[in-house]
């Protein structure tokens, strides 16, 4: 019997094809006629991908990585100008001085029983809400700069150095291919065997390598049309040759 199913991440779309006879019937038919291997089409998808927007309007001042460039955890990736935002944070760090210079002389002229209690109590509140305004401040100088938020590689850059964007504009696109995922779509009646903890082999089409895996998680749910369900694997060694999107096939331990 042959059971296919196409399945799409992040954009790629992959034929996954399943050649198994009698997999529908048990464990034991799984195998296939003279106990042939447990296969399926696999795709390497990253553990981590995102889509990072600017969180303010402003000019890009700088984007010092590119597509493909590597990046670790903390890296800059985009720069906006910040000399406006700047201003206005030692704006209110000055004003801040000021308030904190008013409680100060409040303060002594309490002791000295020159003013009461309330305008003491009324320059303290006022330093809390200048703090507050520096705090402000000092968030939107921080969102000048996109820091990578884990290590990988530059998928897309969606802006350019010079432009000028509004808040919430897709900025770069980046994945963390450090440990790559297998995804393999097999049939449902795998699932009275196939358990986290299992073991595959990988064969890489683009790279011609196999890599040793085994299986981390299953699909939360079975397509009742296809009756087939998602398994998650974990490749057991770093294979920094290997990129997202690659696809080979992925060939499980027989039952025991």
């Amino acid at each position: 019997m042959s059971f296919t199913k196409c399945m799409s991440k992040g954009g790629v779309i992959a034929a996954v094809v399943v050649g198994l006879a009698g997999a529908a019937a048990g464990p034991g038919a799984a195998q296939g006629a003279g106990g042939g291997e447990l296969s399926a089409r696999g795709l390497l998808v990253p553990t981590r991908e995102a889509v990072l927007s600017a969180e303010l309007a402003g000019t890009i001042a700088s984007m010092p990585v590119r597509a493909g460039s590597r990046f670790d955890k903390g890296a800059v990736l985009v720069e906006f100008d910040c000399r406006l935002y700047q201003a206005r944070l030692a704006e209110a760090r000055g004003r801040l001085a000021a308030a904190q210079a008013r409680l100060g002389s409040n303060e002594q002229l309490r002791r000295l029983n020159s003013i009461g209690d309330l305008d003491v109590a009324i320059t303290r509140a006022e330093v809390q809400e200048v703090k507050a305004m520096v705090d402000g401040a000092a968030v939107m100088v921080d969102r000048c700069k996109v820091v990578a938020p884990f290590p990988g590689r530059v998928v897309q850059q969606h802006a350019k150095q010079h432009e000028s964007v509004e808040a919430g504009k897709p900025l770069i696109e980046v994945l963390d291919d450090t440990t790559l995922e297998v995804e393999v779509i097999v049939p449902s009646p795998w699932l009275s065997w196939l358990k986290a903890g299992h073991r595959l082999t990988v064969a890489v089409d683009e790279s011609g390598t196999s890599h040793a895996a085994k299986v981390t998680r299953l699909g939360a749910r079975v397509d009742p049309v296809s009756q087939s369900v998602t398994v998650h694997a974990v490749l057991a060694e770093p294979a920094p040759q290997l990129v997202a999107g690659m696809s080979g096939t992925a060939r499980f331990d027989p039952p025991q």
